[in-house]
């Protein structure tokens, strides 16, 4: 592993105080990004992938190449020793990516996604990529909140039941507040995991 991959791993701390574990996605993750895909409900895979996907297929549209910290970057979120999250992003142009996201159902709602995405962010803007963009299920509100809770400026275009989110990636105001806000509900909800188990 390059020092590079090392660097990027990291423990982070979620909404309710739980912990989960963040780094590059590996070739030898395939396996347990399927059975992430087979633990997910079929409403999951529908609003990941924009319309009705099997397993199969769902394994089939995420096998992606390796990691190359440059056109594409993949973060798994590691529970115990499952993958319960991936998150990636294609370069689309010289300073533009498209992001998406898979979060178990069991792990839905505890901040996992925006946490993805704020990791993703600062790997893109390690690559000089500056502006994020992603094609939602108009009734995906969960993914569309990912996007809001990070506190970016977003921009939203509807194409009938599809919404294209574009975002810049540099800090603003909005996107350092409400990440100040979230380390320190989580670090709150974190003690009170110790104190009251």
């Amino acid at each position: 592993m390059t020092d590079e991959r090392r660097w990027w791993e990291t423990d982070v701390v979620l909404s309710d105080g739980g912990t989960v574990h963040l780094r590059p996605r590996r070739p030898e993750d395939a396996e347990r990004i399927a059975d992430l895909y087979q633990r997910m409900s079929a409403a999951s895979r529908y609003l990941r992938f924009a319309g009705a996907t099997s397993v199969e297929q769902a394994g089939d549209l995420e096998s992606a190449p390796e990691v190359d910290y440059d056109h594409h970057f993949s973060v798994v979120a590691e529970l115990r020793d499952d993958v319960v999250g991936v998150a990636g992003y294609f370069r689309t142009g010289d300073d533009e990516a498209e992001v998406a996201f898979a979060v178990d159902d069991r792990e839905q709602g505890r901040g996992l996604g925006t946490l993805m995405l704020e990791y993703l962010v600062a790997a893109a803007r390690e690559r000089g990529i500056h502006r994020f963009s992603a094609w939602v299920l108009s009734d995906n509100q969960q993914m569309l909140r990912v996007f809001a809770a990070a506190g970016f400026d977003t921009r939203k275009r509807w194409d009938g039941g599809l919404v294209e989110v574009r975002f810049d990636i540099e800090p603003t105001p909005g996107s350092l507040s409400a990440l100040h806000a979230r380390e320190h509900s989580s670090e709150v909800r974190s003690v009170e995991r110790l104190l009251c188990p």
